[in-house]
């Protein structure tokens, strides 16, 4: 099932709906221990996502810079459904890192990492 892209109207009121959603579940007087909550957590993660701004993960006690680093930017394209698929095609298709960065708003590291794992170089 192929996903077509959000126009700018139908992303802003997702962005609407999520920041809503968002405030009501983190909201101290009528949820205060929603931080104990492992669902409210998941969700919050899943909100935050939405509106641009994933929780990204730490770097683990003995981790090696290299091994966060790619750790990290997978962990950015699981946060994004689709994301990775899209991007390999594109640069399968012939289109620069440049390219596919500014049409999907996503750093040159994160497209060098992918190059990298699909061997496109």
């Amino acid at each position: 099932m192929i996903k077509e892209p959000l126009d700018a109207q139908e992303k802003y009121q997702l962005k609407k709906l999520a920041r809503k959603e968002l405030a009501e579940l983190t909201d101290e007087e009528y949820h205060p221990n929603w931080f104990n909550d492992p669902q409210a957590i998941k969700r919050r993660d899943q909100l935050l996502v939405i509106l641009g701004t994933p929780i990204d993960p730490v770097r683990k006690v003995g981790e090696t810079k290299e091994a966060f680093h790619q750790r990290a930017c997978q962990y950015f394209f699981d946060v994004r459904p689709g994301l990775e698929e899209q991007v390999v095609s594109d640069l399968l298709a012939g289109q620069t890192l440049k390219q596919v960065s500014e049409a999907y708003q996503v750093p040159l590291s994160r497209l060098r990492y992918l190059r990298k794992k699909y061997h496109l170089l």
